[in-house]
């Protein structure tokens, strides 16, 4: 029998449609479990306030961790002795504010800035 070589990646039915969607619908149920600490934390500002302070602790086992900026200030991220700012959102949780994933990272994350509001993981 000869290979198959798919074509396209569009449903080409309702029920290749569906298919999709529950797949997708079943990764994010499960995307929770494939987090090992801080995942999708939120840290408010409020809480914060403008401190420095570690996020993640230095972790050898780590794959890859993430940072999003929800504030409308700058965020600064620290990564052992380099430190790199995040932009600031337009309105507070709009999605704009920068965004940081890096794969080969050990050691420990911290942030900084004026009431800082962002999102964080780590795998």
């Amino acid at each position: 029998m000869a290979d198959k070589t798919l074509t396209t990646v569009a449903p080409q039915t309702t029920d290749d449609a569906f298919d999709l969607q529950l797949r997708a619908a079943r990764s994010l149920a499960n995307l929770s479990d494939r987090l090992v600490s801080g995942g999708s934390a939120l840290v408010n500002g409020a809480a914060a306030a403008s401190a420095t302070g570690q996020i993640l602790a230095a972790n050898a086992g780590r794959r890859k961790f993430w940072l999003q900026n929800r504030g409308t200030n700058v965020l600064t991220v620290s990564l052992g002795s380099t430190q790199v700012q995040l932009k600031a959102c337009d309105v507070a949780g709009d999605g704009a504010g920068g965004f940081l994933c890096d794969g080969d990272w050990k050691g420990a994350v911290s942030v900084s800035g004026t009431s800082p509001s962002y999102n964080f993981g780590e795998l």
